[in-house]
């Protein structure tokens, strides 16, 4: 009897113990992916409106969202948005675009998860500039954002894009330039750095391997201009440095390199020019380049069967004076 008794109570306590590990914890639920994606869709003199792609839920219990922005500056403020799962923009208003903006977007959910986005910046911009499938832009504050055709973008993702997204420079800008299927942009410290199609050596680094971030091309430390020129991908990009001197590299085969010959080069060449000029300006065309010299005047290279040298139709290896 004794032994029943006993046999009992260690079933009932093994049952016990079997209930509560199998029974649902109240532990916080992580959510993969919590915002896809989030994207400025309008901006005025004074307001902005983000969207984004609502996450998948995997049973976190999205209740709504959470908007923050940054002033330059400043520190983060929450704009309250809807505790609507399924909503998916808002517009903040009342801002100044004289300064700098970051924008973060949050999911809230009933177990107190709080996952963010990638921060988008809104930038008051100094220069655009737009290629064969790509538009960058440049922010006063040195920021690049690109948009169009896939793997040219510089955000390393290799998507197309209809929004501008961040490029994936080392540092800040000081001018960019947008050519058939690669740009490139002048970083603060005098690099330069280039994103995209590579089949001739457009990137400048020493090899025809394309990229989809940002890649340095080597030798120009002293940079403050930068031109990308082509057609149909085979592009020439070039460079003015603060000592007025000029450097190109890529596609060649028109003499658009401005070096003397037709052979393409995977690295920055420098330009020669006559004698007590340098150069403070370029351009890059599809098969020609031209230069602004230190007297005022234009010197272009490359080909010339529409006249675009200005030298009669003959083409030229090298820069020539219309």
């Amino acid at each position: 009897m004794t032994w029943n008794y006993f046999r009992k109570f260690v079933e009932c306590f093994l049952a016990i113990i079997l209930l509560s590990v199998m029974a649902p914890t109240s532990r916080a639920t992580l959510i993969p992916n919590p915002v896809v994606e989030a994207h400025v869709i309008g901006k005025s003199s004074n307001s902005v409106s983000i969207a984004w792609t609502p996450p998948i839920d995997n049973g976190a219990g999205i209740s709504g969202y959470l908007l923050e922005y940054l002033p330059e500056g400043g520190n983060w403020t929450t704009f309250g948005i809807s505790p609507d799962a399924s909503g998916n923009q808002a517009t903040i208003n009342g801002l100044q675009f004289s300064t700098a903006y970051e924008f973060r977007v949050s999911v809230i959910a009933s177990d107190t998860v709080s996952m963010s986005t990638p921060v988008i910046a809104i930038y008051p911009l100094s220069k655009i500039v737009s290629g064969g499938t790509t538009g960058c832009e440049l922010s006063q504050d040195g920021y690049v954002q690109c948009w169009g055709n896939a793997g040219y973008v510089g955000d390393g993702t290799g998507m197309f894009s209809v929004l501008p997204h961040g490029v994936l420079l080392p540092e800040k800008a000081i001018d960019i330039a947008s050519g058939v299927k690669t740009d490139c942009a002048v970083g603060a410290s005098g690099s330069v750095y280039c994103w995209g199609f590579n089949d001739v050596g457009q990137l400048g680094n020493g090899s025809n391997q394309s990229s989809l971030v940002p890649v340095q091309a080597i030798g120009i430390t002293n940079a403050v201009k930068v031109a990308v020129g082509g057609d149909s991908g085979e592009s020439q990009s070039c460079a003015i440095t603060s000592d007025n001197q000029a450097y190109c590299w890529g596609n060649n085969n028109e003499g658009q390199l401005g070096i003397g010959n037709t052979s393409s080069s995977l690295i920055p060449m420098r330009v020669p020019a006559p004698p007590g000029i340098g150069y403070t300006d370029v351009t890059a065309g599809g098969y020609f380049t031209c230069f602004l010299g230190t007297d005022t005047n234009v010197y272009c290279t490359g080909d010339d069967t529409s006249g675009q040298l200005g030298i009669g139709n003959v083409g030229s290896f090298v820069p020539l004076q219309p």
